[in-house]
């Protein structure tokens, strides 16, 4: 029996249907499969849902919005599918739709991207998709929902953002981070790993870590090393979000660390074994205390990158950042 048979009321639902159920089976059998048929259509129902609409993105004009296609397909702007995007749709996710008929549940069965949007097509307990579509909301993951992790969006590549001949503020990372998605004590961590070539005498580098519209994190003008080197430097940088127990108040903590100017492909620092280079950078930390977000909406959370010359000898190459939440 299909689970949209099952019905939320013990009562309702009918025992029968089963090669050990039958009209003669004891009134206690009865029950407790009514019992259990109760449970399992009000768990299908009763999930934390998740809304992409509004959310903010690279080429998401105006924010994510669900275009109805037909009775069982619907389409959001950009690539959203686990194979090469947000990791948003999967085929098997339990959704539920709000069309004019009010709210319909069913599952992802197909998940295609093409044009610059994501196509997704349902199978529906009861009913269907309609002109009158205002939202599709997405089943949160009940491991994740009960305590855990899960990788949240990530912007990786080789580079995925390269910042060279230019002196502007760049963005190397942005994702939006949906409405209610931290709760009142989830956490995000963002973790970024990239390098810098410093070929320029007096050169900087500025790093900047922005959420809800704030810079919470600001390296300004820093210097890694003492002098200029042709040879790559590694920056690694950490940083964490947490909701103090309220929805709108949050501590941000972070931490960078920074290479040097001896650093040799596949070494730490100078020569492995012979301790710390004459130029060692000691990682620095920062926080941000009193930040009041409301994580009830969506928030953009943002790194720029910032060189203090656009000659060709120095450039900062962002090869990843991704964001992890805990809740």
């Amino acid at each position: 029996m299909p689970i949209n048979a099952y019905q939320i009321t013990n009562s309702a639902n009918d025992p029968q249907g089963t090669s050990f159920m039958d009209a003669t089976s004891p009134s206690y059998l009865v029950t407790e499969l009514q019992d259990i048929k109760a449970t399992i259509r009000n768990l299908s129902l009763n999930l934390p849902w998740q809304t992409l609409a509004g959310l903010l993105g690279p080429g998401w004009t105006g924010g994510l919005v669900w275009t109805f296609l037909g009775q069982t397909s619907a389409s959001i702007q950009g690539d959203q599918s686990v194979a090469t995007g947000t990791k948003y749709l999967k085929v098997g996710q339990r959704v539920r739709a709000f069309v004019t008929a009010g709210t319909i549940y069913g599952f992802v069965t197909g998940v295609a991207v093409s044009g610059g949007n994501t196509t997704a097509t349902f199978s529906w307990d009861v009913g269907s998709l309609d002109s009158g579509l205002s939202d599709v909301q997405l089943a949160g993951d009940p491991a994740a929902a009960s305590g855990g992790f899960n990788v949240y969006t990530t912007n990786l590549g080789n580079p995925a953002v390269d910042v060279i001949s230019t002196t502007n503020e760049t963005t190397i990372y942005t994702t939006s981070i949906p409405g209610n998605t931290l709760g009142a004590t989830g956490i995000l961590r963002v973790t970024m790993v990239g390098d810098w070539l410093d070929n320029l005498a007096l050169s900087t580098l500025r790093l900047r870590f922005k959420f809800g519209g704030t810079t919470v994190l600001d390296t300004q003008g820093m210097r890694p090393s003492l002098t200029h080197a042709t040879n790559r430097i590694p920056v690694v940088g950490h940083w964490l979000i947490m909701n103090l127990g309220n929805t709108g108040q949050q501590y941000i903590s972070g931490e960078l660390s920074i290479g040097t100017n001896q650093n040799a492909n596949g070494l730490f620092g100078g020569a492995i074994g012979m301790g710390l280079p004459a130029n060692f950078s000691p990682p620095v930390v920062g926080e941000y205390v009193g930040l009041a977000v409301d994580t009830t909406q969506a928030q953009t959370l943002a790194i720029t990158a910032q060189l203090s010359s656009a000659a060709g000898t120095t450039e900062y190459k962002s090869y990843g950042v991704f964001t992890e939440l805990f809740v």
